[in-house]
């Protein structure tokens, strides 16, 4: 089995944002759209599950073939009811990563660097997720085992944060894990366009 093949990813664009509606714009580094980068990303790991709600009809149509469409209908209850949509598509004994679509900046050498620590981690880590300057991000892999947590849950964050001894921070120089809005993110940004000038 190839490294992370049993790694099914969940891309979450089931809830509203501003953001969302760029999703379906093609971004100037790889000239794909939000959805493709995503599933570019996430070669080598097992059929995507892509969970759409707001807008699903409109945005349905960007979202690549080859992967699994699930449409949460109960977007409006958090991010939470479209992960849980997602993971009705994955078998129950498989590890999962939890990858918001909002990301589409992110490089695939993360995704897989996040893979292969999730296939080298111990016994006692559930938990991956990318971290930069201190900062955790996403996607982030959880274990199978981590499932009835995830049910019971008001938010993800609530089972990712809830012991921090089960999880495997891997550090990356990668600013996009971190949602665009995110102060180290726009510190970034202003480095760059100062060096730019």
């Amino acid at each position: 089995m190839k490294l992370g093949g049993d790694i099914y990813p969940i891309i979450l664009a089931a809830g509203y944002s501003p953001g969302m509606l760029d999703v379906h714009t093609r971004t100037k580094r790889y000239s794909k759209n939000w959805f493709q980068i995503a599933v570019y990303n996430c070669t080598g790991l097992a059929t995507p599950v892509v969970v759409l709600g707001w807008e699903a009809e409109k945005f349905k149509q960007f979202v690549p073939e080859g992967v699994e469409i699930v449409i949460n209908k109960r977007w409006e209850l958090g991010q939470i009811s479209s992960l849980l949509a997602g993971l009705n598509e994955v078998p129950t004994r498989a590890p999962f990563m939890i990858y918001p679509v909002d990301r589409p900046n992110l490089r695939r050498k993360v995704v897989q660097n996040l893979a292969e620590s999730f296939a080298r981690r111990a016994t006692s880590c559930q938990i991956v997720m990318p971290m930069h300057r201190g900062h955790a991000g996403h996607p982030a892999i959880l274990s199978s085992s981590l499932r009835k947590e995830l049910e019971g849950a008001a938010t993800a964050r609530h089972v990712v944060y809830r012991d921090p001894r089960r999880v495997n921070f891997v550090e990356t120089s990668d600013s996009s894990i971190l949602r665009s809005g995110h102060p180290v993110r726009r510190k970034n940004l202003k480095s760059g366009l100062a060096r730019a000038k």
